[in-house]
């Protein structure tokens, strides 16, 4: 299975950004930090695991501190409940441990074959409220993946668009 290139705080670095993203969009996202973050430790897909003080298992990683607390909160309400509802996350032994399904996995892979982002090649300076573009697109060859780099890079570079 391959790992989507960006994590939700890399798309929506506040609370305010996370509650706006599509549901399809940060349930992808959410998802695939679950399925990392299980590979190791089966216990950790538990409500209440998830839930301990200090983010022990890295569910809220990157998002402002004082604000942890909510992103956590946010994610183990709808988007944990649609995945369940899909199917995506399962209950085999009805104890609270959830599990990646293939399904899930399934969804995951189709994702990540048909949504890529590209990363801009040359860091620029990004300008303090600079308008913020996220780019995917479907990778057709090495010719395409060069034109959408390009295509992100003139944005920065030209226009102060901060890619992501």
């Amino acid at each position: 299975m391959n790992d989507p290139a960006v994590e939700l705080w890399q798309i929506a670095p506040t609370l305010a950004e996370l509650r706006k993203l599509p549901s399809d969009q940060k349930d992808r996202l959410f998802l695939a930090k679950l399925a990392r973050m299980s590979r190791h430790d089966g216990s950790v897909l538990n409500k209440h695991n998830l839930m301990l003080p200090g983010d022990p298992y890295g569910l809220a990683h990157g998002f402002p501190d004082d604000e942890k607390q909510g992103v956590k909160e946010h994610l183990l309400g709808a988007p944990w409940t649609r995945l369940v509802n899909e199917g995506y996350l399962v209950d085999l032994s009805g104890q609270g441990f959830h599990k990646v399904s293939l399904e899930g996995q399934e969804f995951l892979a189709r994702s990540a074959a048909t949504v890529t982002v590209a990363p801009p090649a040359v860091a620029q300076p990004v300008v303090a409220g600079a308008p913020r573009a996220f780019i995917s697109y479907s990778w057709e060859g090495d010719n395409h993946q060069a034109w959408v780099t390009t295509l992100a890079e003139r944005l920065q570079g030209e226009s102060g668009v901060e890619i992501i």
